[in-house]
């Protein structure tokens, strides 16, 4: 188990035992409450489950760079489970016919204002309806998208993001299986994927 992970959770541990101790004993603290019991002895509140690692899956955090393969263009991305599907900014939108398909060209955008020139087959179009804003049609395709070790061809959809914090939102698509994410850390990985 890797460090900041492990700290985290005695930090939780210690902050559930001092939770119940508190509700169990009706006042203040005692200044020496948390010398009383080992961290392995001490209660938990009732109705709460102790946390533990899990295994097979890599902890990322609400913000992490990920690489666009291929081009290796580096973009912090923000790790959005409330989106089923992954978003990146793409300018200078073109659509073409190739080989009897749509396919479209844009410009992607990544850290230190790199950029990079991407042609990719259109897999479908999406209505995206945001509240206070017009439905947007968005292109969908599909790019190789690398986060810490872990590489996927993912489907991800082409918005202009200037403007937006972030240039990529990673959904859940992409991290079923794979990650937990813990929303109080930033990159905790780097991309190590070899170039595709």
């Amino acid at each position: 188990m890797d460090r900041p992970f492990a700290s985290r959770l005695r930090r939780c541990a210690i902050l559930r035992w001092l939770a119940a101790l508190l509700l169990s004993h009706g006042g203040p603290l005692p200044a020496d409450a948390a010398d009383e019991y080992p961290l392995s002895d001490r209660p938990v509140a009732p109705g709460v489950q102790e946390a533990t690692p899990v295994s097979g899956f890599t902890t990322v955090g609400y913000v992490e760079t990920v690489a666009i393969q291929p081009g290796n263009l580096r973009i912090e991305a923000k790790i959005d489970t409330g989106a089923l599907s992954s978003s990146l900014d793409a300018t200078d939108i073109q659509t073409f016919s190739k080989g009897g398909r749509e396919w479209v060209r844009f410009i992607t955008h990544g850290n230190d204002n790199s950029s990079l020139r991407i042609e990719r087959p259109v897999e479908r179009t999406v209505q995206i309806r945001r509240a206070g804003a017009p439905v947007q049609r968005r292109y969908v395709v599909n790019i190789g998208v690398c986060l810490g070790t872990y590489y996927k061809m993912a489907e991800v959809n082409l918005a202009d993001r200037e403007g937006q914090k972030y240039r990529m939102l990673i959904g859940r698509r992409f991290l079923t299986g794979k990650f937990v994410i813990d929303p109080g850390a930033m990159h905790l990985t780097k991309p190590a994927c070899r170039d595709r």
